[in-house]
């Protein structure tokens, strides 16, 4: 969390290439998310390609020729360029006089991850793997949610509407337990669906997973509403709540439209699955994230209250404060 000891116009210029952060990656998981679903990832076998390697056969027309699949799947190659040049550009902000130390390490951080993720991806297809296709999936929901807590952490002036929040302790504690299972119940679903869209197994384990984690999301959204500061939880509540619901019409509907699922798919892949399952997958990450912010504002609400108070509750957890240096 940003203080008012750190250099508000650094602070504020990583803030905003967080945010756009954020917005690419999304992009680029609803990119890959329609190769996935398409099952296009293996249109073209060569690995490593140049930033500009799609732009130069789209110009030449060359790219038209290979088919749908094949400019689906270097778009995805072509925003995950994008992401990976906005990070290393973070990065290289953050290590800078006047940014808090913890925010230079997970910049770093940041750029390491970014840079495995390329790495799996290109493995992937070296190998055939969909093993490592599932595990470069994960991780892009790691990512994603890393991008958007560095966003919401970056803002100054957050931990100060953290502190004031008018909740008592008790209902902090019962709300950070609920986002606890809420999160923890959407990751294993991420991972479970990641399992499930690659490998063609575990349907009923994540239908069955689905129901527990829609009823935790949407009870972790109705006590967010009543958190007191509205305008901090409000925004986050509703998209909890209804995309839990949202979320399990999606998988209904991407379940329905399946004729079998990745190497046991029996027939073609029809348009409507394709956009369920795609909406699915980016709906299940967007609320996983958004758990993830909640339990780190009311951790940091709970450690502040902690610091005031001269508890030594929060000794050897990481906290939000860092040095400047």
């Amino acid at each position: 969390m940003v203080t008012a000891g750190a250099n508000n116009r650094k602070v504020w210029l990583l803030h905003w290439l967080a945010v756009v952060a954020t917005a690419a990656t999304f992009l680029l998981l609803a990119a890959g998310g329609a190769v996935t679903s398409l099952d296009v990832g293996m249109a073209d076998t060569v690995w490593p390609t140049p930033p500009w390697y799609l732009l130069v056969l789209l110009r030449s027309g060359r790219a038209l020729e290979r088919g749908i699949g094949f400019l689906v799947e270097h778009a995805h190659r072509q925003v995950g360029w994008i992401v990976g040049m906005i990070v290393v550009v973070m990065a290289a902000a953050a290590w800078s006089r006047g940014v808090p130390r913890w925010l230079r390490w997970w910049s770093l951080a940041l750029l390491v991850t970014v840079s495995v993720q390329g790495v799996l991806g290109g493995l992937r297809v070296l190998d055939v793997s969909r093993e490592l296709a599932v595990v470069h999936g994960i991780t892009a929901h790691l990512f994603f949610a890393a991008c958007l807590l560095t966003a919401l952490l970056t803002r100054p002036g957050r931990f100060e509407r953290l502190l004031a929040l008018e909740a008592d302790t008790a209902t902090l504690y019962q709300r950070m337990r609920t986002a606890v299972i809420a999160s923890g119940l959407l990751f294993f679903q991420l991972v479970s669906g990641a399992i499930l869209r690659h490998l063609g197994i575990w349907l009923g384990v994540h239908v069955l997973g689905a129901v527990a984690a829609a009823l935790a999301t949407m009870a972790l959204g109705f006590g967010c509403f009543f958190m007191g500061d509205r305008p901090l939880f409000s925004a986050r509540s509703w998209l909890l709540m209804i995309g839990a619901f949202g979320q399990v019409l999606l998988g209904a509907s991407a379940w329905v439209s399946a004729d079998g699922f990745g190497p046991y798919a029996l027939g073609p892949i029809t348009r409507t699955h394709a956009y369920s399952a795609t909406a699915h997958m980016l709906l299940g990450s967007a609320l996983w994230a958004t758990t993830v912010t909640v339990l780190a504002d009311l951790y940091l609400c709970l450690r502040g209250r902690w610091a005031a108070s001269g508890s030594k509750a929060h000794v050897g957890l990481p906290g939000p404060v860092g040095n400047s240096a």
